[in-house]
């Protein structure tokens, strides 16, 4: 016997059954990583001048170092879209090495941005 549902109550179930295998395809780290200030785990030092930035709206030149997974990228783009709210070109200077990528994506994002 089948129940007699709504044609919107049978939408919302199939909504919710495909965010929820999308759920299930995403990787962990995707779906937990910090997205905003509030969320990085960061020592006092670190916090406070990280929310002197966002109360300035104005971010200095940063270059971060440091061990691979220590969140070096995660504070970067927590940054660029929480607190300067812009758009931003990412490039892993591991994987695009060379002259072509500044020559190709950097121009092309900075003619299509300025």
């Amino acid at each position: 016997m089948r129940l007699q549902t709504k044609p919107n109550e049978e939408k919302k179930a199939l909504e919710a059954q495909e965010n929820n295998i999308n759920l299930q395809s995403d990787m962990w780290v995707d779906r937990y990583k910090p997205a905003t200030l509030s969320d990085l785990v960061l020592t006092d030092h670190n916090r406070k001048l990280l929310e002197k930035f966002a109360r300035d709206n104005k971010i200095p030149n940063l270059m971060l170092v440091g061990n691979c997974g220590i969140g070096k990228t995660s504070v970067a783009k927590v940054l660029v879209k929480d607190v300067l709210q812009c758009t931003y070109l990412y490039i892993n200077a591991s994987d695009e090495t060379g002259v072509d990528t500044i020559r190709h994506k950097v121009t092309n994002f900075a003619n299509t941005y300025s």
